[in-house]
């Protein structure tokens, strides 16, 4: 934006590192590959959270109007959803001035 703007970015590895611990129940849906539509394209058919090759963790999922998943996944991810994506615990807040720039980890942070 020419004028800046508000950035929120979500803290995938405090999120992961807290359901591991606190609501582990949720782990193998959000370790498995899941298939979510947008329209009439796949858009992703890979796990929310994915362990890569050098141990470290990454994140991918948008939680939006046009959002189209498996019913069995309804539950699990809108509480994911509402008690870590939403949560204010999880999520800082980058007040950006015109011309500024954020760089973040985008396999860490949503």
């Amino acid at each position: 934006s020419e004028e800046g703007g508000t950035s929120i970015l979500i803290d995938g590895k405090k999120v992961l590192h807290t359901i591991i611990q606190k609501d582990p129940q949720l782990l193998p849906a959000l370790f498995s590959p899941v298939s979510i539509l947008r329209g009439n394209h796949l858009s992703m058919d890979l796990p929310i959270f994915r362990e890569r090759m050098d141990g470290s963790f990454s994140i991918r999922f948008s939680y939006d109007s046009d959002l189209y998943f498996p019913r069995r996944l309804e539950k699990i991810l809108a509480r994911f959803n509402q008690a870590y994506l939403l949560n204010e615990k999880y999520r800082t807040e980058h007040t950006l001035q015109e011309g500024a720039i954020l760089v973040i980890d985008n396999l860490r942070m949503l």
